[in-house]
């Protein structure tokens, strides 16, 4: 692909309208360029294919939105909207059988969003926080690069990391020596590896409540905990703190095979730690 260069330009806008309020206006050109271009070009020139260039990502970035800080409760509220477009696009793509990751480009790829999120720290022992996010990530072939030939999707498709919506809520309460937390997530679900050439007919929606059902796993909410507690003896703190993953241990896959092999979430999993100090 030879020397690729870019001029990117990063413009911010702050506005006050009152003390607790700011709003925002932000623009980005992004370039990402691939770092394994010269290694992929040698590999499919010793097996016989034809070299075609990864070429750099690039991309225009806009992003706008609201920061307000309410006068009780420690309450912070966050909405923001974002819009990407690049041309082109650069994912990840694992080497058919192997767990070899390489960078392939997408002719065009889209990314919008909007996303909330509101913070409660009020004086006491209780905080925590609520974010909601509805986004979607999609792009458009051909795509071209990589080591080897795959039987890439044609027209519009998902992302592999495309997730519609997304919540999180956590709450904590730390009082004297104890510390508890737990935070609930809900995923609608990363896609399936099945795309329109599967199914013939199908539609594929491209606007933000677009979900795609059939081309997405089913959806998940786990529960993450852990608590601590800090003895004091003498000069010498002890800090015992149990870690839980996955807490209710629901069985869910994260996402089918596409771009890269099927991932299944992870178990319940316990982590007991003991820190000392002196």
């Amino acid at each position: 692909a030879g020397t690729q260069t870019q001029f990117s330009p990063r413009i911010r806008l702050n506005v006050f309208p009152g003390a607790g309020t700011t709003l925002y206006a932000y623009y980005d050109r992004l370039f990402v360029p691939t770092n394994v271009e010269e290694l992929r070009t040698i590999t499919n020139s010793t097996i016989g294919a034809v070299a075609e260039p990864t070429l750099p990502e690039r991309d225009h970035f806009f992003e706008g939105g609201v920061v307000h800080r309410f006068p009780v409760a420690g309450l912070v509220a966050k909405l923001s909207a974002y819009r990407k477009q690049s041309t082109p696009g650069i994912d990840d793509a694992t080497i058919p059988g192997t767990a070899i990751v390489t960078s392939v480009n997408l002719d065009k790829v889209w990314v919008s969003g909007v996303e909330g999120v509101l913070e409660v720290r009020p004086d006491g022992p209780i905080s925590g926080y609520v974010n909601a996010a509805l986004i979607h990530a999609y792009g458009r072939a051909p795509i071209t690069g990589g080591f080897l030939p795959t039987n890439d999707p044609k027209g519009y498709f998902d992302l592999d990391h495309d997730q519609r919506l997304s919540l999180v809520g956590s709450a904590t309460y730390s009082a004297n020596q104890l510390f508890v937390s737990a935070t609930a997530i809900y995923g609608s679900g990363l896609t399936n590896g099945v795309t329109t050439d599967d199914i013939p007919g199908s539609h594929f929606g491209t606007q933000l409540t677009d979900f795609n059902k059939q081309f997405k796993v089913d959806p998940s909410t786990i529960v993450n905990a852990s608590a601590g507690y800090t003895i004091l003896a003498g000069r010498t703190i002890i800090r015992p703190q149990v870690y839980v993953d996955n807490l209710f241990g629901r069985h869910y896959l994260l996402k089918g095979t596409f771009f890269s092999g099927a991932s299944v979430g992870r178990p319940r999993s316990v982590q007991f730690r003991i820190n000392v100090g002196v």
